[in-house]
Formats: C-alpha cells, sequence, structure tokens
C-alpha cells in the first residue's frame, strides 16, 4: 500500500511566489531572482511531503501561473499572435537586462512567453480565462486552429523531474492528460473539433514521456480531469485510442490515470478497461463509485491498482479516520493492500499551506481544521492505520481524531437551534414575491431616466470578507491563502457553524444585502456536515433579515447580485435540476421578505446572471 500526492500548493506559505512574480511584472526583480523563489517553494514542497512520509511526491504540478497554460507551452500551442515573440532575444529590455547567457536567455524566454500568452503583451490580447471545472481557481484556455501543429515547446516537466532527482525525491511527474487538455481548449475558427488533433497531439507526448522515462521516472501521473463529465462516444473512443498507445509505447511505466470532482459516471466502464497502473477514484466527492467498482468483476480480471481519494483536497477540515478507514478496509478486502494507493481527493491546490500558521483562530475551531500541509500527514496516518501498525502514537492519533470530530458535532459554537428550527419552519409563501410580475413591469422605467445607481466594487472578494464578518457561524484566517488566477490569491471564509444575522446589527453600514446567498456559499469554505442546501437556505435567511433591516431603516430599493448560479453547477446534468430548484429557492427566500416594500420587492435591479 502507497501513499501519493496529486499536488501541493505552489503559492508558498506567505505568498512568496505571487509577491516574486509581481515583483518581475513591475521591474523590480530580476529573472533569476524570480526563479530562485520558484525554486526555494518546489524543493520545500518536496521534502515536505517525502518528509511527512509520502510515497510518490507530485513534480509539475508547481507553475509560475497555471498548469493548464503550462502544458500549451509544452505542446507547443501558441497561438499566431504570440508567433512574433517567440525567438526574440529579449522582450522586456525595461528589466535592465541586456547580456544573459544561452541557457539563462531559453529560462527568461519561457517565462516571458508564458506571462505574455496570459496577461498579453503590447498590443497583443492575452488569451482567455476560464473557470477550472466547478473550483474558484481559474485556467489559461487553449486555442486550437485546424492545421494546428504540436511539438515539444518548453521541457519544464523534465527539468523539474531531473531537480527533484538530485534533491533526493522520489518523484512522480503529473502532466494534465492529452484529452482532457484538448477538451478544455477550444477551437478559433469553424468547421473541425479540437479532438481531431488528437493524433497530432499525442507525438508530442510520446516525446516527453519518453525523456522522462529516460531520466528514471517509473511513475507518471496523468490527470483526465473531464472524466468527471458526461461525455460522449466519441471522446470515450478518444481515451480509448490514448491510453492504447501510451501502454503500446510504454508497457513499462506505471501510468496513474487520475480524475477528480465527480464521478466516472458513465465513463466507468470505459475506464476500467483502459491499459493503466492506476486509476485514481474521488471518494470524497463520490465515495459511490468504489461500490459500482467493487459489484464488477474488476478485482479479479485486472491487475490494476486503485488510489483511494479519501482526504478532502478542496475543503479545510479534519479527515475523518473513522470513514475514511471503512472504503479502505472496504476496497483492501477485495483488492488487497498491496493494490491499494491511499492520497488527497484532488489536488491540493485548493487548500491553505499549513494551519501551523495560524495564531489567531480559536483553539476549538483550529483543532476540527487540516490545510494542505495538515492533509499530507493525514494520508501518510491512514497507509499507518490500515496496515494495522499500531503503537501509542497511532492510538493517540485515532483516539484525537475521534474526540476533535465528536467536538464539532456537538459544539453549541456550530449548531444553532434556533437557526436550524427557522429553516426547518419554511413555507411556501417565504419563497414568493409580495407583488405580481405585472406590477414590477409597470413600475420598470420605460422612458429615459435611471430610478437608482448601484455602486460597483473593485474586488468582490475584499468585499466577501467584510459583509461574512457581519454574520454568525464564519470565521477567518491570517495566512489562509489560496490561488485564485496567476498571481491573485484570495483568503476564503470558513463557514463553519449555522449561519445567522445578529438581531443588533446596524442596518445599512455595508452593500451587505447586494451579496447572494449562493455568492456567499461558493466563496467560502463551506461545512461539510450538512447538505450545501440547508447551508445556503441559512444564507438566505440571513440576508432577509438585513433585507428587512434596511427596509425599517427607510431604505427603498436594494440591489441583490446572484453571479454564481452558473459556478455552482454540477458537473453532470443529470444533478441539475435538484441544485437549481434549491439555489432558486434560496434566492427567492432572501428577496421576498414578508412586509417588504413594493419598490424594493419588484422595482429594484435584480441580477441572477
Amino acid at each position: 500500500m502507497q501513499t501519493h500526492n496529486l499536488g501541493y500548493p505552489r503559492i508558498g506559505n506567505q505568498r512568496e511566489l505571487s509577491t516574486a512574480v509581481e515583483s518581475y511584472w513591475s521591474g523590480k526583480a530580476s529573472i533569476e531572482e524570480l526563479s530562485a523563489v520558484g525554486q526555494s517553494i518546489r524543493v520545500q514542497n518536496w521534502k515536505l511531503q517525502q518528509a511527512a512520509g509520502i510515497d510518490l511526491v507530485p513534480v509539475g504540478d508547481f507553475s509560475f501561473y497555471d498548469q493548464v497554460l503550462d502544458t500549451s507551452l509544452m505542446a507547443g500551442a501558441v497561438p499566431e499572435r504570440f508567433q512574433t515573440l517567440v525567438g526574440y532575444e529579449r522582450m522586456f529590455a525595461d528589466h535592465g537586462q541586456t547580456s544573459v547567457g544561452h541557457e539563462q536567455m531559453s529560462a527568461c524566454h519561457e517565462l516571458d512567453l508564458l506571462f505574455a500568452m496570459a496577461r498579453g503583451y503590447s498590443d497583443i490580447v492575452p488569451m482567455a480565462t476560464a473557470k477550472w471545472f466547478d473550483t474558484n481557481y481559474h485556467y489559461i484556455v487553449p486555442e486550437f486552429t485546424a492545421s494546428q501543429a504540436f511539438r515539444v515547446g518548453s521541457k519544464k516537466i523534465l527539468n523539474e523531474y531531473l531537480e527533484a532527482k538530485a534533491a533526493g525525491i522520489n518523484a512522480k511527474p503529473v502532466l494534465l492528460g492529452p484529452v482532457s487538455y484538448l477538451l478544455l481548449g477550444k477551437e478559433k475558427e469553424a468547421g473541425f473539433h479540437r479532438l481531431e488533433l488528437l493524433p497530432g497531439l499525442l507525438p508530442a507526448y510520446f516525446e516527453i514521456i519518453d525523456e522522462l522515462v529516460k531520466a528514471g521516472a517509473r511513475y507518471i501521473q496523468l490527470d483526465e480531469p473531464c472524466l468527471s463529465l458526461d461525455l460522449t462516444d466519441v471522446e470515450r473512443g478518444a481515451y480509448t485510442e490514448t491510453y492504447n498507445a501510451f501502454n503500446t509505447l510504454f508497457p513499462d511505466t506505471h501510468i496513474l490515470l487520475a480524475s477528480y470532482f465527480e464521478c466516472y459516471g458513465e465513463n466507468l466502464s470505459m475506464v476500467l478497461t483502459l491499459p493503466v497502473g492506476t486509476i485514481h477514484l474521488d471518494l470524497v466527492c463520490c465515495s459511490m463509485q468504489l461500490e459500482d467498482i467493487l459489484e464488477t468483476s474488476f478485482a479479479e480480471t485486472s491487475t490494476t491498482k486503485l488510489s483511494l481519494g479519501v482526504v478532502d483536497g478542496r475543503n479545510i477540515w479534519k479527515n475523518d479516520f473513522q470513514q475514511s478507514m471503512h472504503l479502505i478496509k472496504k476496497a483492501a478486502d477485495r483488492f488487497g493492500n498491496d493494490r491499494l494507493w491511499i492520497a488527497p481527493s484532488c489536488s491540493l491546490l485548493h487548500c491553505p499551506c499549513d494551519l501551523d500558521l495560524e495564531s489567531g483562530l480559536e483553539p476549538a475551531l483550529k483543532e476540527w481544521m487540516a490545510f494542505a500541509k495538515q492533509k499530507i500527514h493525514e494520508v501518510a496516518a491512514l497507509r499507518i492505520l490500515a496496515l494495522h501498525q499500531f503503537s501509542p502514537w497511532t492510538d493517540r492519533l485515532w483516539q484525537d481524531n475521534i474526540a476533535a470530530l465528536n467536538s464539532r458535532r456537538t459544539s453549541s459554537l456550530v449548531h444553532q437551534p434556533a437557526v436550524k428550527m427557522r429553516v426547518a419552519g419554511i413555507i411556501e409563501k417565504d419563497a414568493s414575491r409580495q407583488s405580481s410580475l405585472k406590477l414590477l413591469r409597470d413600475r420598470q422605467p420605460e422612458t429615459i431616466g435611471l430610478d437608482g445607481l448601484i455602486p460597483d466594487e473593485f474586488e468582490r472578494h475584499n468585499k466577501l470578507g467584510y459583509i461574512v464578518r457581519r454574520l454568525e457561524g464564519f470565521t477567518f484566517t491570517d495566512n489562509g491563502w489560496i490561488q485564485s488566477h496567476g498571481s491573485n490569491c484570495v483568503k476564503p471564509p470558513i463557514l463553519f457553524g449555522d449561519v445567522f444575522r445578529p438581531a443588533d446589527t446596524p442596518a445599512g453600514e455595508s452593500d451587505f444585502a447586494q451579496t447572494s446567498p449562493l455568492y456567499i456559499l461558493q466563496r467560502s469554505f463551506v461545512r461539510n456536515d450538512q447538505t450545501r442546501k440547508e447551508t445556503c437556505t441559512q444564507i438566505a435567511l440571513a440576508i432577509r433579515d438585513e433585507i428587512a433591516a434596511l427596509e425599517k431603516a427607510g431604505i427603498r430599493v436594494k440591489p441583490i447580485d446572484e453571479p454564481a448560479i452558473r459556478e455552482g453547477l454540477p458537473l453532470r446534468k443529470e444533478n441539475w435540476e435538484e441544485y437549481f430548484n434549491w439555489a432558486v429557492r434560496a434566492f427567492r427566500i432572501c428577496t421576498s421578505a414578508a412586509g417588504l416594500v413594493e419598490q424594493f420587492a419588484d422595482s429594484a435591479l435584480i441580477h441572477p446572471s
């Protein structure tokens, strides 16, 4: 039974990478200084994971901007408008460096091209960004043309593998798989589908994997997160074609196929036929897929191993050892220990770095949490517990875990009976407008002029922190940063308990009611001990109370934004109807307060974008 990790936060404990990148952009730091910060973070991350007991440490998960953009550079998929930058000795003389050696120049040029593609350069527009599945991370969208040519451009993954190997790290290179890479991109012209480019793309992957294998890599992780989506037969066929080709060329290389954020669903039967060494399962988002596999003959007819993603890679709560051990034992009884790997559910990119840096959190709350560093230790501990390597240390670890989780289940910090009773008592009238749509239309301005002006905000995350501090049920960190996109990092609030607005909160001090329940839900680390529907309803009631207070204070018009309704969509369409039902209901609850003046209910500018 081995332990491994799918990826680690790359920003540094104190956002060192963001600071270094922005210093370079502003001309205050050299490329050598930026590169040194990146190397320091990489080595620190590798050594931390190996010391914690991770057998296979990910390499290639580090990026100066975005892992999908790194893949575009690796495959030589540079849009035509950036081609004029390729081959220039220096793009930025404003950094004060006029003479560099050839090796330095190559590194400088690659990073400069990376940043230009992400941010634009002079009059060249940048590439687009998009949400990374249903997370709050944003990636740079690959661009493809019908005549797209691929060739190995960047060898960043090879260089970092060699760097890790020299540092004594048992490294596992991580690459975004070719099929997901194409599916995550977009066609820049009509008349073809990007999957038609797969035969031209695969040789670039073959070349880079061949170099990794020759350098000593025995295990290679290929992330194919699009396997969590609804796929067509043609798209599933592309996976079969690709992984058969990998197996033909690299029969002695152990390929870990990783998908996350959802079940494999209808793709599972195809995935189980792929000739790969290990298949990763996100058992946090979907524990039932283990049952689906156990009901097949896969354990008897295949030698493929299973990677059990039992530690939550997207949230900040301590692992439930009893629940994880139940899943591990169930798999071990059928597959045996030697065919199991233990891991987080997905890359820890979505978690803050280190809980030990948080001195301001209330001790009881801190006891319930685990950031990336702590999650790595949880993975290692679960392997020890699964192998029955009992000792006074493991016994104390087990008992402390049970005590912390029991404390959370019964804590008055978390559970507010009055809030739960209020949610349970909601009736249909509470989610219905108090006046008609016809009245709304009649009151809408039909001539020049505006009824009211809405102040916009420079940065939603900053506003969110101010807003939720007015609510009970949230707490905040000093260093709980995660990467949003590029150098931009945010500190999501932690929603740990039942949410309510204290009765003595003054009304109208902020744009409180301009923010919707779903937006707050999406931008926070949310409690995992009740459904998102229940939590969202609690937030809706708190906003409803604020609106009622505003009405009482004489404020007649208040806008409510709902920019996150698409962000919260489940990855599979079969789950959309249920989601829309409770998400729209929560919005109606917060905007349909009893006794609210019609000017607000029907004339406010409501934005369910």
